[in-house]
């Protein structure tokens, strides 16, 4: 697991918390908003306009699916990528930028167990 970029994913929620969304991005008038997995995508260096061209990430990456570019990015298997990115236990169940960190710091402490 690459616990560096998923504590800088978590500090850009922190900090940035009004521009946090569950979606992948969405233009925004600061740049780009983006949930954990877009985030890690573009704390990578991949452009917001590379992100929305899946014919440029498919070259490059070899798919077009941003869940599974995030997912090798972020050095999770299929199933630590599933609860990090869509299934959020209790007390992390709020789709909200506090819940955010917190998910990430508890999933960072188990390892992506959790």
């Amino acid at each position: 697991m690459n616990t560096k970029l998923l504590e800088k994913v978590r500090d850009h929620i922190a900090a940035e918390p009004d521009s946090w969304t569950f979606q992948w991005f969405n233009d925004h008038e600061c740049g780009t908003r983006a949930c954990i997995g877009g985030r890690a995508m573009l704390l990578s260096g991949i452009s917001p306009r590379k992100i929305r061209r899946p014919e440029l990430l498919e070259k490059e990456y070899g798919t077009s699916t941003r869940a599974e570019i995030a997912e090798k990015l972020l050095g999770l298997d299929f199933d630590q990528a599933e609860r990090l990115f869509y299934f959020w236990p209790e007390p992390f169940d709020e789709l909200d930028p506090k819940s955010a960190v917190d998910r990430i710091d508890h999933f960072i402490k188990t390892d992506g167990a959790e």
